[in-house]
């Protein structure tokens, strides 16, 4: 399941992380178990960014209006975020991403992280790099008794 990013969050289960009490529920969680929670442990996010002349823009747009009805068709888009779950997803669908790109002759690159922006800062020490998780984390004593 892939879905653009601002659309709805509860459409993946993802926890409302504005809310204070969900985060400090995951801060918990990852206090007694030193990993993320489901589902956010096999979350990942996909972004697109395209060259920045104008014409690359105009042929990525169109590439996004014509292949995502959740698009905004009066909008250029410079960026566009997906959020998604399962790793063999991940790659089908970037594969996906990067023929479409071809197919509009649109010039660009796609990057993809784990989970959410906002948890890897939260939980730095969870996280080898952006796609990978430490294999054993070590949590720190500010991490224990973030306020």
């Amino acid at each position: 399941m892939v879905r653009l990013i601002g659309l709805r969050e509860e459409s993946l289960g993802c926890p409302d992380y504005r809310k204070r009490e969900t985060l400090e529920r995951i801060r918990d969680y990852v206090k007694i178990n030193h990993r993320l929670p489901p589902p956010c442990d096999e979350c990942y996010s996909v972004i697109i960014y395209p060259a920045k002349k104008e014409e690359n823009i105009d042929k990525f747009s169109r590439m996004l209006w014509d292949t995502f009805d959740a698009v905004d068709r009066d909008k250029k888009y410079e960026r566009i975020y997906f959020r998604g779950r399962g790793m063999e997803d991940k790659d089908n669908f970037i594969s996906y991403l990067k023929k479409k790109l071809e197919e509009y002759e649109a010039d660009g690159r796609v990057e993809w992280r784990r989970c959410c922006k906002k948890l890897g800062k939260e939980f730095p020490h969870l996280f080898k790099d952006a796609k990978t998780f430490a294999e054993s984390p070590q949590l720190r004593m500010e991490d224990l008794f973030r306020v």
